[in-house]
């Protein structure tokens, strides 16, 4: 996909960029660029610079969950709209060209939440609870 290739292929190294690693559907780490600088973790909490075999990496939001879990493109999450309420919708987190990052895609309805601008169309983390996630 293009629009995937022309993200990773960013020659310009932006601070805190954080990523799941994957071998096919098995997470097997995650990775973190600062400063130019590749680190890795098997557990997203200890780091090293010993790089850890992938073929398929999944971009961070930066957000947790509800649980305080991160929230990775390709998870499947639970929302909800309202803190009095139930979580009763299911989207998928996914690249989007037009706002060049990620977002939320309800899956029962034909619209987007975008995650990183702050208006009353985006989900706070508490309004969201990851499920499960898919492979590519």
């Amino acid at each position: 996909m293009q629009e995937d290739e022309d993200y990773y292929m960013d020659s310009t190294v932006h601070p805190g960029q954080h990523f799941r690693l994957r071998l096919g559907a098995t997470v097997v780490g995650y990775m973190s660029i600062r400063a130019e600088e590749l680190s890795y973790s098997p557990d997203n909490s200890s780091w090293t610079n010993s790089a850890i075999e992938h073929d398929h990496k999944d971009r961070s939001t930066e957000i947790l969950d509800a649980d305080r879990q991160m929230i990775f493109e390709q998870d499947l999450v639970k929302l909800r709209r309202d803190p009095s309420m139930e979580y009763t919708k299911i989207g998928l987190i996914v690249w989007h060209a037009t706002y060049r990052g990620l977002v939320v895609k309800l899956l029962e309805e034909d619209s987007i939440m975008v995650l990183d601008v702050p208006s009353a169309q985006s989900p706070w983390r508490d309004d969201l609870k990851v499920i499960s996630h898919l492979s590519s």
